[in-house]
């Protein structure tokens, strides 16, 4: 991939951290996987994007988490009508409601991610809690779902916060509208329109979606993905490929055991 001076220094350094003197990276390795970990905690020009005195997430979402825990306790409250085991469930339930009301607001920021098994999860949960406590499981499983969407889009921002958001959700928009038509007319002058814009609609969780939208328009080989199969053309099939990657992409990112007790225990 090009990286040019119009990069920002954050894309080069991960580039620089990333490629070195390389031409090519193993997606399987370990420092792959470590690097990608790192940029997903980094937030950079979050500053210059939200208003300094919009709030603060965390704090915001620990209210909510509060809120969660005293209705989980409401519900296991609610499933016994002894005295000692109110009190014993209440307490259960309450941790459980913690445990859970953080999962939830965490998967649901991945409302545009790749990985939608997240937000899956999250309503998973959400459902169990509504068929445990009614009333009370159906205040917990929405109250959480909501702190999760408003941490994930809330805050006041900045102009350049609003302009990079509707850059962001015009560009998701487009990739899941475009007509095949308007793509034809885009890979005679760009063959390699598909893979250069698959990228961006992976981060932004429509690629299957973008992938529809070119039919049967012959693609080309991926300039950046070493070791695809040849006999390939069609996007459906590059949707395949890609798919399998990504998936060990994630797979290798998520920490496992060996990563943590090499982190955390071997020095």
């Amino acid at each position: 991939m090009d990286m040019g001076n119009e990069r920002s220094s954050f894309e080069q350094r991960c580039f620089q951290a990333l490629f070195s003197n390389r031409t090519l990276i193993d997606t399987g390795t370990q420092r792959y996987a470590d690097l990608c970990r790192k940029v997903e905690r980094t937030k950079p020009n979050l500053a210059t994007l939200v208003h300094p005195k919009s709030g603060n997430i965390t704090l915001f979402r620990v209210l909510g988490l509060l809120t969660g825990g005293l209705l989980g306790t409401s519900v296991g409250i609610a499933l016994s009508s002894n005295p000692v085991a109110q009190w014993l469930l209440g307490i259960l339930f309450a941790g459980l409601a913690l445990l859970s009301g953080w999962q939830i607001q965490r998967w649901v920021y991945s409302i545009f991610s790749p990985e939608k098994y997240r937000l899956w999860l999250a309503l998973a949960l959400c459902a169990v809690w509504i068929l445990l406590g009614s009333t009370p499981g159906a205040l917990l499983a929405i109250s959480q779902l909501a702190v999760g969407i408003l941490a994930a889009f809330g805050g006041r921002r900045t102009p350049a916060g609003r302009q990079a958001q509707n850059e962001v959700l015009g560009l998701r928009r487009y990739l899941v509208s475009v007509s095949p038509e308007q793509l034809r007319q885009i890979c005679l002058s760009n063959p390699e329109y598909f893979h250069q814009m698959y990228g961006y609609a992976m981060a932004l969780g429509v690629h299957k979606r973008f992938a529809k939208r070119f039919g049967k328009l012959s693609i080309r080989p991926c300039p950046y993905l070493a070791g695809a199969p040849k006999n390939i053309g069609y996007s459906n099939q590059w949707y395949g490929v890609m798919q399998r990657v990504l998936d060990g992409l994630y797979t290798r990112q998520r920490p496992n055991i060996r990563t943590i007790l090499r982190k955390y225990i071997i020095r």
